[in-house]
């Protein structure tokens, strides 16, 4: 033990007789704490953080592979996907549109999610009010209607309740609007409003 004293009064004494060597020393010592700080806090933010979905393990994102790379689900594919899966769940498909949304007194720019019918079921996403999107929503010939998010209505209907079953024009066309979904901006397809497809 009286060694390692002694080592440590030795050691002290040499940096303390060079100080410019030993203040360069500390300042990059500190440097290089504080960049593996800020990049562990951005790994750990951006990558290594859940999605702020109820099991976040169980969502998969689904890519085609092609020979310049991934690419996008294809609608064929999507639907037989769909229609011969056995060990998901859900399939859900997304596309995300620039749109215009307005009413008798706002008008917005937002981005749309058009979105198939397992879409808020994937992501175990309920209503904040009125309702998600029904089977008959997706119908030809079905009352056009839209959903927007928890951001969206706040920002544009003042988190007025009473929006629900209004009437809003998205892209020019009249569509009733039926629920209000509070997503994440972190979601993947989170948007601003959704369209059944």
């Amino acid at each position: 033990m009286g060694l390692v004293v002694s080592e440590v009064r030795y050691a002290v004494r040499l940096l303390a007789r060079q100080t410019s060597f030993t203040v360069t020393a500390l300042a990059t010592i500190a440097v290089a704490i504080a960049a593996n700080t800020l990049i562990f806090a951005l790994v750990r933010g951006i990558l290594l953080r859940p999605l702020p979905v109820r099991q976040p393990d169980r969502l998969v994102q689904i890519e085609q592979m092609h020979q310049t790379g991934p690419s996008h689900v294809t609608g064929a594919t999507f639907v037989d996907l769909h229609a011969r899966t056995r060990t998901l769940q859900s399939v859900a498909a997304l596309r995300i549109v620039p749109a215009s949304v307005s009413d008798e007194v706002h008008a917005v720019q937002a981005s749309a999610g058009i979105v198939t019918a397992d879409y808020f079921t994937a992501l175990q996403a309920g209503p904040v009010r009125g309702r998600l999107f029904a089977g008959a929503d997706f119908v030809t010939g079905a009352e056009p209607v839209v959903i927007v998010s928890g951001g969206l209505w706040r920002r544009m209907f003042n988190g007025d309740p009473a929006v629900i079953g209004r009437t809003v024009l998205v892209n020019a066309a009249r569509r009733r609007l039926v629920g209000v979904v509070d997503l994440s901006a972190s979601i993947p397809g989170a948007a601003d409003l959704w369209l059944p497809f």
